[in-house]
């Protein structure tokens, strides 16, 4: 766990929870697809393998929150955490193909440790952020869920990029 603050002990990031985020990011980054390069033609070979590399890629890192969760405090949930992480891998492969993979890893980054301290400095505001703070039992399913399928969606759609995060990364 990693301490935001001594003045209040009880809200912490989970390790494995940021480990697993910034895997995210560098597997978005790692494994956008480029079929755009390959042959650009739009097939719906090239949208299903964009989509077999966005989940791979999301689940992958996955295993690194299920590791962890086995070295929270008994009594802790660990369903919690790997609903955070499903919801920021899920932002992270759906800005890469429209942002480009860099700014999507960086914004994904900065919204994970702004929900950190958004978490740390207002616990009250939980209800509205669409994560949980340590250790909160409760999960949010449903945006996880929604984001990750969006993800999905996207890298069908743009088969990993699209002509403006094309000429980013050019």
């Amino acid at each position: 766990m990693i301490h935001l603050s001594a003045a209040v002990p009880q809200n912490r990031l989970p390790f494995p929870e940021l480990c697993a985020v910034v895997g995210a990011v560098v597997t978005a980054t790692v494994l956008r697809p480029r079929l755009w390069e390959w042959d650009r033609v739009a097939t719906r070979r090239a949208s299903l393998v964009s989509v077999a590399c966005a989940m791979s890629g999301i689940l992958l890192p996955m295993v690194i929150v299920l590791f962890g969760s086995t070295r929270l405090p008994p009594g802790v949930p660990w369903s919690w955490q790997v609903s955070n992480y499903l919801v920021f891998a899920g932002i992270a492969f759906c800005l890469g193909p429209v942002l480009g993979p860099a700014l999507a890893g960086g914004t994904t980054l900065v919204l994970y440790l702004g929900c950190g301290v958004v978490n740390h400095l207002a616990p009250q505001a939980q209800g509205v952020l669409p994560v949980t703070g340590y250790p909160g039992p409760e999960t949010h399913w449903t945006v996880a869920s929604s984001v990750v399928l969006l993800a999905l969606v996207v890298h069908g759609r743009t088969r990993g990029a699209t002509r403006w995060s094309r000429r980013l990364t050019d």
